[in-house]
């Protein structure tokens, strides 16, 4: 399980987008608003995000079941989508607000995005694998 390379990419994605929820990622009129912070979708916001962070956690678990992992973690990136679309949703809210400057920390769920992706890339070459192993037996 943790020999694997795609386990550290999901631990990885879990504990950036853990840190997105609390970090500022975005400042208007001098108070720094997080993402949890919103009134606007605050549910839809933090269940996707729990979700996703879960479903990180759960896929290091499955490491015994490739074909579950990646269907998985093609539902983690369309959750991470939705995440997307979230921020973009909470930044029309405040720009009505004010002038808003955008901290770095708003690019956490993209670097967690590519995360997900290099798993996924792991999950493949391990079946890719383990299928050519098969084809010599």
């Amino acid at each position: 399980m943790i020999q694997r390379i795609q386990t550290v990419w999901w631990l990885a994605s879990a504990i950036l987008l853990a840190l997105f929820c609390f970090l500022p990622i975005f400042e208007t009129n001098g108070f720094k608003v997080s993402f949890l912070e919103t009134g606007i979708a605050q549910f839809p916001s933090i269940t996707t995000v729990a979700i996703t962070i879960l479903v990180s956690v759960v896929n290091v678990f499955l490491f015994k079941n490739r074909k579950i992992q990646l269907q998985l973690g093609l539902l983690l990136l369309l959750l991470h989508l939705g995440i997307f679309i979230l921020i973009a949703i909470f930044y029309s809210a405040l720009k009505g607000e004010g002038i808003i400057s955008i901290q770095p920390w708003i690019f956490l769920p993209v670097l967690s995005f590519f995360f997900q992706l290099l798993a996924l890339r792991g999950v493949r070459k391990d079946e890719a694998l383990v299928k050519s192993m098969d084809r010599l037996r």
